[in-house]
């Protein structure tokens, strides 16, 4: 059962001003999950999303499915969040306790070009506070007389900034250095509050045109110049530190620089080269001293593998690995075959390309996933862009099973597609991943339903039945490879043979000929069919409609309406884990399950899908 997430309303107590309708999310686009392993107050994964459109970043309880509360007074009032100005472009973002049970986030602002660091947990002691803003002593400039009375600020909306109000002799213009200009405007003598709420006053007094009021506001949030833009950013795991990928748009160079959190401080850095814009980091590993990462090049086709010393933030080990464009996201992931065979391998999605390009890292090779479809060492086509890729750090049980009645396992990366889709690649295989059925053919009263129109002189060709299957269409065990489509198989007379034409696949250039086994362009599909005692005569045509039968996600249901909401430009998964049932030891069975938290920036919703069953068991709104 879904369970779908309302705000709370927001109760202001002691506030003159009206409050907003409340929103929990506005374009929300990148997410990040502190453990209780990372340190904090939280016994269990707590998320964080930012917002594109607002700024804020919104506090998620991930295993209990609810929006944290921070208000130990109130608990049934959700997090308030953090506010870091809604004139910011909020990229990727990390969570992080800087010491104790204190929370601390960090996230790129592509708009501004700095790395923004706000406190959320100050304190524990008794109960957990979170950083509330202040406003400092206002400035008066002009020729006229003006102040500012009832001045209120709000956490969660009020961020650090300097606002300025202006006289052009009829009203205030009001603006925020990370708010921007507001579009209401401030009349002396009546009550003003900000767009978002972030601040109310009055201005009293008999102001001249010209005049101008200054007003800082402080939440703590700081901003660190790296001398470059920030463009990615990654934690290093169980350290406080971080890596950075920044580009220099006046030398055109990009670099990786290594962050120490607690410092707030350049440890050091690597020039990536001139042309270079670090646009992804994939941290494969971390430990003695030195972290192994894969940085995708959203200018040139290239990742770069980078061993970094973690003392110095030096450069131990650099290979280049060429792309088939330039990149928008990649993943990592290392595993064992069913025979025990390890294995390392990376996920590419490379601009202008609808597919997952895979790199073995032992053969240094890429793979060929599907020999069929005339593109050498490269992915399937998936018909669509790829948003973002995320790996599950462990094997997740399919639903697919063997013959024995034992459910598959395979290790999986998630993936997002433009199209408003969500799916699962098997990290081996490199194939999508399927439901119980796989693909196949619609069916009536439980067989292939496969029509056959005889034209002409009476003909009497036969679809042969595959022994192994008892099918007279087989479909390939790879997932992906067979669409949504009706087929045509039809005879051509003048060149005896059938001409093979999916609705969505086009004409194949393949032809089918009888009495031999035909594969479908792609390998997706093959039939054979047998000369009966009357040839086929031209325009007699064979037709049926194929299943992909693949696990894809492209909407959520609301249970109560019962309508359903197409997902609109997903962003890039993120996986975490959390214990299910009892865990204090003994003969208790842990149950590990693993997660994707999944920002829908179109949608203004945020999903948490379960990988074991496919489903949708969260919306956030």
């Amino acid at each position: 059962m879904i369970r779908r997430l309302l705000p709370p309303l927001f109760i202001g107590a002691g506030c003159a001003t009206v409050e907003p309708d409340p929103y929990t999310f506005d374009g929300p686009t990148t997410a990040a999950v502190l453990t209780p392993d990372d340190g904090g107050p939280f016994d269990e994964p707590i998320g964080f999303v930012s917002n594109s459109r607002s700024g804020r970043i919104t506090p998620l309880d991930l295993k209990h499915a609810t929006l944290l509360s921070d208000q130990p007074a109130a608990p049934w009032l959700a997090s308030r969040g953090v506010a870091l100005g809604d004139e910011r472009q909020l990229g990727e973002l990390l969570a992080w306790s800087p010491q104790g049970e204190l929370v601390s986030l960090l996230a790129v602002d592509l708009a501004n070009q700095v790395l923004v660091e706000a406190p959320y947990v100050v304190s524990v002691d008794p109960e957990l506070e979170v950083a509330e803003p202040l406003a400092l002593e206002p400035v008066f400039e002009g020729s006229g007389g003006a102040s500012l009375t009832g001045i209120e600020v709000r956490t969660g909306w009020t961020t650090t900034e300097q606002w300025s109000m202006l006289y052009d002799g009829q009203v205030w213009w009001v603006s925020g250095s990370r708010s921007g200009r507001q579009t209401l405007t401030a009349t002396t003598g009546v009550p003003y509050r900000s767009d978002n709420y972030e601040i109310a006053f009055t201005i009293e007094g008999s102001p001249e045109s010209g005049d101008r009021i200054l007003l800082d506001t402080d939440s703590g949030v700081v901003e660190h110049d790296l001398g470059a833009a920030p463009l990615t950013l990654r934690r290093v795991p169980g350290q406080d530190l971080a890596l950075v990928g920044t580009w220099d748009a006046l030398d055109d160079s990009g670099a990786l620089v290594l962050w120490d959190l607690q410092a707030q401080a350049e440890v050091g850095r690597i020039d990536l080269g001139s042309g270079v814009q670090p646009w992804e980091i994939e941290l494969a590993w971390a430990e003695d001293g030195q972290a192994l990462a894969f940085v995708g090049d959203a200018s040139l086709p290239a990742v770069y593998r980078v061993r970094v010393d973690l003392e110095t933030g030096g450069l131990l080990e650099g290979q280049a690995i060429d792309t088939a464009g330039p990149v928008q996201d990649l993943a990592w992931l290392a595993g064992e075959s069913d025979d025990g065979t390890p294995w390392e391998r990376l996920f590419v999605a490379s601009a202008g390309f609808n597919r997952v390009d895979i790199f073995d890292l032992a053969t240094q090779e890429w793979v060929d996933v599907n020999p069929f479809d005339g593109v050498d060492a490269a992915g399937l086509d998936l018909f669509s862009p790829v948003v973002g890729l995320a790996a599950a750090p462990d094997p997740q049980r399919m639903q697919t099973a063997a013959r024995w009645g034992v459910y598959d396992e395979a290790w999986v990366v998630v993936l997002t597609l433009f199209d408003g889709s969500m799916m699962m690649l098997d990290a081996e295989t490199g194939c999508v991943v399927t439901d119980t059925q796989g693909a196949r053919l619609v069916e009536e009263g439980g067989d292939e339903k496969i029509e056959f129109t005889d034209r002409g002189a009476t003909s009497t060709p036969v679809l042969q039945i595959d022994e192994a299957t008892s099918r007279r269409v087989t479909t390939s065990a790879c997932g992906g490879l067979v669409r949504n489509e009706t087929w045509k198989i039809t005879y051509d007379g003048a060149a005896a043979n059938w001409k093979v034409q999916g609705a969505v696949s086009g004409e194949q250039v393949g032809r089918l000929y009888e009495d031999q086994r035909y594969v479908s362009d792609n390998g997706g599909w093959s039939i054979a069919i047998t000369s009966g005692p009357l040839p086929a005569t031209d325009g007699d045509e064979w037709q049926f409609t194929t299943v992909e039968g693949v696990l894809r996600l492209t909407e959520v249901s609301d249970s109560g309406s019962g309508s359903t909401t197409s997902f609109q430009l997903p962003g890039e998964p993120v996986i975490f884990q959390y214990d299910a049932g009892p865990t204090g030891g003994g003969w208790d069975v842990l149950d590990r399950r693993t997660f994707a938290l999944l920002p829908l920036t179109g949608n203004d919703l945020v999903l948490r899908v379960w990988l074991r069953t496919w489903n949708v068991e969260v919306v956030w709104d």
